[in-house]
Order: C-alpha cells, then structure tokens, then sequence
C-alpha cells in the first residue's frame, strides 16, 4: 500500500531464460536471449532487484522483488508465448501457474499476451498457449472469452495438426 491506496500490479512475468529453455535449432537463440538480458539490465538502475535475468526466474525470488521490496498489494501473473527462441515460452505457462498456486490470495493467473490485436491470435492460441495450461498438472479445463471460434472449428483445427 502507498498512503493507504491499495497497489495492483497488472502484468508480472516469471520468466525462463535459461540454458535450457533456449530453442537449439535456432541458430539466433542466445544472441536473441543476451540482446534480452541486455536490455534487462540496462533499466536495472530504474527499477532495482538484484534478479540474474539469464536464468529461471523463482517463484521466491519473484514474491520477494514483488512483495517484500515494492509497495504491491495483488499481482497478475501473465503468459507470455514466446516460443522461436524459448520452447517452453520465454514467460511459461507452468511457471505463472505456480507463482498463482504458491500465493493465491496476492497473485492472479491470466493469459492476454501481446495476442490481444493480432489477426493470428486463434492460431496461437489453439496451437501452442491453450495445450501449454492443459498440460499443468491439476487444470481440468480452459476456455477463452474473447477469442470467437466455435468447437467444430476447434476440431478441424486440431484435426490439422495430428
């Protein structure tokens, strides 16, 4: 809280810019991944935290920078489905998911992603982004709301892919 007005943080990522979660058959991927680090650093001095970019960002480490050394009150864990370079997402669905299950009364978990206005938006979600939160364990079920495809187009679409 500042001054007593309740503080949201809209968008957090964990993210995995890891050795591990970089794509080996992009020949781009750690240039793309130091270009990112780079940046990172580069606004450190603005926003602080002493988080090593280059790695998996931790669910405690997140609840510290978020938490402990900032005024936030609530937070909303984002998706972010960046998979050239990253396989397992640069901000993985699996890792959002448990920064929401490890403090549910502080942090929310959404997809929106920079998704929201591209014309290949239904692509990527039925491709990639709804199969990645299907696949964490103890989700039953996902559905969106603002992206408008029926079930028989789902299933032509999926039909595509096998």
């Amino acid at each position: 809280m500042i001054d007593g007005i309740f503080v949201f943080d809209c968008v957090i990522h964990l993210h995995d810019m890891s050795n591990e979660n970089l794509n080996p058959h992009r020949s781009d991927s750690t240039h793309v991944r130091n270009m990112q680090v780079g940046m990172g650093e580069m606004l450190r001095p603005i926003h602080g935290g002493d988080l090593d970019y280059a790695t998996r960002t931790s669910v405690e480490d997140m609840y510290r920078l978020v938490f402990e050394e900032s005024p936030t009150d609530m937070a909303m864990a984002q998706v972010v489905p960046v998979f050239d370079w990253y396989p397992d997402f640069w901000a993985p669905v699996a890792l959002q998911h448990a920064m929401a299950a490890a403090y549910p009364d502080k942090v929310l978990l959404r997809f929106t992603g920079m998704c929201t206005a591209c014309a290949w938006k239904t692509l990527t979600w039925f491709g990639t982004v709804k199969d990645a939160i299907e696949a964490v364990p103890g989700v039953a079920r996902v559905v969106t709301t603002k992206t408008r495809v029926s079930e028989q187009a789902e299933a032509r679409f999926r039909a595509l892919r096998s």
